[in-house]
């Protein structure tokens, strides 16, 4: 009897330690997931972690940059850990947008980041992230390999075929912008 009831207290004591040890994913698609390690390696560093992750879910490119750039102050698991958050924060931001504040880095960072955004897939707890970046995220995926950004094949080929139809012609004066109707900037004056 005294067995049973021991098991039972052990049982009770720690599950509220298995649940606090959890990573907790909230349903909410706005948020990220943010370690305790590393807002306390932010603090050490006087970095404003939480307020530049708010920014940056707004799309505010400098805000992300700050948060990439604090890539170069973490290591180790606070390393990953930050990498599982801006892995997280790139389907919120926009891929474009992510894209964007990567090219400002020096090689070597660069590589960094995409080899802890790669481990931060095993990381992260929301299964779609898991696929690969060239699926979901290639801009990203280009512009930390050096490459081009891809355009979206689907309004590259909506592009040609008004090419080929004749609905876009690209006026003379003005033939950066492309024109749906087929007149130019003279005749609508």
């Amino acid at each position: 009897m005294k067995s049973i009831l021991f098991r039972y207290a052990i049982i009770l004591l720690t599950l509220p330690a298995v649940h606090a040890c959890a990573q907790n994913t909230p349903k909410d698609s706005t948020n990220v997931y943010v370690s305790e390690g590393v807002l306390k390696l932010a603090e050490w560093a006087q970095f404003d972690y939480k307020g530049q992750l708010e920014k940056a879910k707004t799309g505010d490119v400098e805000a992300i940059k700050a948060l990439l750039g604090f890539h170069s102050v973490a290591d180790g698991v606070d390393g990953l850990n930050h990498a599982v958050t801006c892995l997280e924060l790139i389907p919120i931001v926009g891929d474009e947008t992510f894209a964007s504040a990567v090219p400002v880095f020096k090689p070597k960072l660069t590589k960094l980041l995409l080899d802890r955004l790669i481990l931060a897939q095993g990381r992260t707890r929301k299964d779609a992230l898991r696929n690969s970046l060239t699926h979901w995220a290639p801009a990203t995926w280009a512009v930390l390999n050096g490459q081009p950004i891809p355009e979206n094949p689907d309004a590259e080929k909506k592009k040609q075929d008004a090419i080929k139809s004749g609905e876009l012609k690209l006026d003379s004066e003005d033939a950066k912008a492309p024109r749906l109707d087929n007149t130019s900037i003279k005749e609508r004056q």
